[in-house]
């Protein structure tokens, strides 16, 4: 169960700039732009829902025309330089703009999933903490993973309520819950919490926790470590439900 770090569009085996801009690409991009300005379009609209020439084009533009580039147009660009790896390009940009728009978790998970993808794991855990703190709870997952990574479980503890809402949500899709269990997996495991193992496992179907291996390793390491009935009970189903599944793979996973 990957978690995702960021809503990056990827192309990161692709080229991001050198495009050739004809008069029409240069008006175009300007206008998108200015759309974007001026709230017109949102921030999905002029990247995620793009293709990857596009993504090149305003890339393209931004080098050609930094002059024209207004804080508010850095969002989409840093986005998009995030999509082709341009990790440094995007952070400085997503930087920039949260300096100014410093209550849009739009530009800190940004800034955040550059940072982790640079390895800048401290940084990246106050943007994440920042893009969650403003509204953004698809990004408590990576919070934690991050978390994990530089060991701040005080992290997880304080946020630890706001994952089990989330989880057990019905706005939140599967993935979405597999992807919150798996942190407070690996906290409850570092932590040697049972109460938090039994509810971050608890309302899935085993078969969806053996879908994905590492979510499926924690748990059975989980129910290796604790005891007790309701430990007995889980350890049962997955079982069953790999005799069900015998096609089934698994895999390392980290170690929480």
């Amino acid at each position: 169960m990957a978690i995702c770090i960021a809503p990056f569009v990827s192309f990161v085996n692709a080229s991001p700039t050198g495009f050739v801009l004809t008069a029409d690409d240069v008006n175009t991009v300007s206008n998108t732009l200015s759309a974007f300005e001026g709230g017109g379009i949102s921030l999905d609209e002029i990247t995620v829902n793009r293709d990857e020439e596009w993504g090149r084009k305003l890339l393209t533009y931004y080098v050609v025309h930094t002059n024209a580039i207004t804080t508010k147009m850095k969002l989409p660009i840093s986005r998009c330089f995030a999509g082709f790896g341009k990790y440094p390009e995007a952070a400085a940009l997503a930087q920039d703009y949260v300096n100014v728009y410093s209550n849009d978790w739009h530009g800190w998970r940004i800034l955040a999933g550059a940072d982790f993808f640079m390895k800048e794991f401290n940084g990246a855990l106050i943007a994440y903490t920042n893009a969650v703190l403003f509204g953004d709870d698809n990004s408590y997952p990576a919070l934690g993973l991050t978390a994990l990574k530089v060991d701040r479980l005080d992290v997880i503890s304080n946020t630890l309520p706001r994952l089990l809402a989330l989880k057990s949500s019905k706005a939140t899709n599967r993935n979405q819950a597999l992807q919150l269990a798996t942190v407070m997996i690996a906290y409850s495991l570092r932590t040697n919490q049972k109460d938090v193992f039994i509810k971050a496992v608890e309302g899935f179907d085993p078969k969806d926790i053996l879908t994905h291996d590492d979510v499926a390793f924690l748990v059975k390491q989980g129910c290796n470590e604790f005891k007790g009935k309701d430990i007995d009970s889980i350890q049962q189903a997955l079982g069953t439900a790999t005799r069900d599944k015998p096609n089934s793979t698994t895999t390392n996973a980290p170690s929480p």
